[in-house]
């Protein structure tokens, strides 16, 4: 899942719960806070828009310059 913010996206890769939840607003709403939330706390790895699936960079926006992977450390 992709969550931008400014000109940063910060790509997750969801669990098979978080994966559930994407299937109705309300929790995807939930969902996209607490990653949001999560992304000070956990390592970011720097990467390419070149490096990423095409559907993952089109999911971040055409507007941002950084992408990140996101993941516990």
């Amino acid at each position: 899942m992709a969550v931008h913010m400014a000109t940063s996206c910060y790509i997750f890769t969801l669990s098979t719960d978080d994966q559930a939840d994407v299937h109705t607003d309300t929790a995807l709403r939930t969902l996209e806070i607490k990653l949001i939330r999560m992304i000070g706390s956990l390592t970011k790895t720097a990467v390419t828009k070149d490096s990423l699936d095409d559907s993952v960079a089109a999911a971040c926006g055409e507007f941002v310059r950084h992408y990140y992977t996101v993941s516990e450390a």
